[in-house]
C-alpha cells in the first residue's frame, strides 16, 4: 500500500480542487446539502435553544459571521 504524500499547490489550485472535490462532485442539491459556513445543530445547545427560530438563526448567523472574520484574519 503507497502511504498519500504531501503536494504543495497553489492557492488558485487548492480553491479549485475544493470546489471541485466539495461542492461539485456531489450530485446533491447543494443547499441542503453542503453549507461553506457550517452545519445547523451540530453544536451542543443547539436542541436547548429556548427562543424563537428567527433568533435562533440570527445567533446562527452571527456565529458564522464570527468564524469568517477570523478565517479572513
Amino acid at each position: 500500500m503507497q502511504t498519500p504524500c504531501l503536494v504543495l499547490v497553489s492557492r488558485p489550485q487548492l480553491e479549485k480542487w475544493w470546489e471541485d472535490m466539495a461542492y461539485l462532485s456531489s450530485r446533491q442539491p447543494l443547499m441542503p446539502a453542503c453549507h461553506m459556513a457550517g452545519s445547523f445543530a451540530q453544536f451542543a445547545d443547539a436542541h436547548s435553544f429556548t427562543g424563537t427560530r428567527s433568533a435562533w438563526a440570527a445567533d446562527n448567523v452571527g456565529h458564522y459571521l464570527e468564524f469568517w472574520q477570523l478565517l479572513k484574519q
